[in-house]
């Protein structure tokens, strides 16, 4: 037990990520999802009660971006209900976080709802977190559906994001276009994981990531949880 732990801090620290397989108690995510859905019921007047179904074939609903947007905001507004969703995410990833954190961790008290439907263009590009996010901080991302392809989020590994940072200052000398190429570079060698709901990925805020337009049949829906060490250095953002 001790060197599995001993496993995955050393691969957290090399590569700045690693996804949590099995030791998660998932019954909390499924409380965190299960209230998604039921609100989601009584918002759209759904009648199915078939879970799955309606997460992965949410995109077959016919609903306005106005629609949607609203949806979003009051499914956020649900799950952060006295903290609801941060309650229940720590109380999955606690050995995780201790692992990581050590005994006296933060959250930052909102949880973020993402719903990414195939083909839709209004995604975040390439990124990292820090700044204005504590260097500190990790970020433990949920997906409420299985992921694959491009049904997922890209991430550049340490090393990777290293050399892109060295680089950044090259940027404002190069001809137009070549950010672009800048992201397709970064995209092939980008880390993409095949996940199942109930699984976890850590990952620190200084490392690159983007999420690409889901050319895949199936919506993704995602959790953004944020955790910090509560005698660290938060930057811009501040005590969460």
């Amino acid at each position: 037990h001790i060197k599995m732990k001993d496993k995955k801090l050393n691969l957290f620290k090399k590569k700045g990520f690693y996804i949590e397989k099995k030791e998660i108690k998932k019954i909390h995510f499924k409380n965190v999802k299960s209230k998604i859905f039921k609100k989601s019921k009584t918002i759209l007047k759904i009648k199915d009660n078939n879970e799955d179904k309606f997460f992965n074939s949410f995109h077959k609903l016919k609903i306005s971006a106005t629609d949607l947007n609203f949806l979003r905001q009051q499914l956020n507004q649900e799950i952060n209900k006295n903290n609801f969703a941060i309650k229940q995410g720590f109380n999955a990833l606690k050995n995780q976080l201790t692992l990581l954190l050590g005994p006296d961790i933060v959250a930052q008290n909102r949880v973020n709802l993402v719903i990414q439907k195939p083909g839709d263009v209004n995604q975040v590009t390439l990124h990292r977190d820090s700044p204005p996010n504590s260097p500190y901080e990790i970020v433990v991302w949920v997906p409420l559906t299985r992921v694959f392809k491009t049904k997922n989020m890209y991430i550049l590994e340490k090393k990777e994001s290293i050399k892109l940072v060295n680089n950044l200052r090259d940027l404002k000398k190069s001809k137009s276009g070549l950010l672009s190429s800048i992201f397709k570079k970064v995209e092939k060698k980008s880390t993409k994981n095949k996940m199942n709901f109930g699984e976890a990925l850590f990952f620190s805020t200084s490392l690159f990531h983007q999420v690409g337009i889901n050319k895949e049949n199936e919506t993704r829906w995602s959790l953004n949880f944020r955790f910090n060490i509560l005698y660290s250095p938060y930057w811009q953002k501040r005590f969460p």
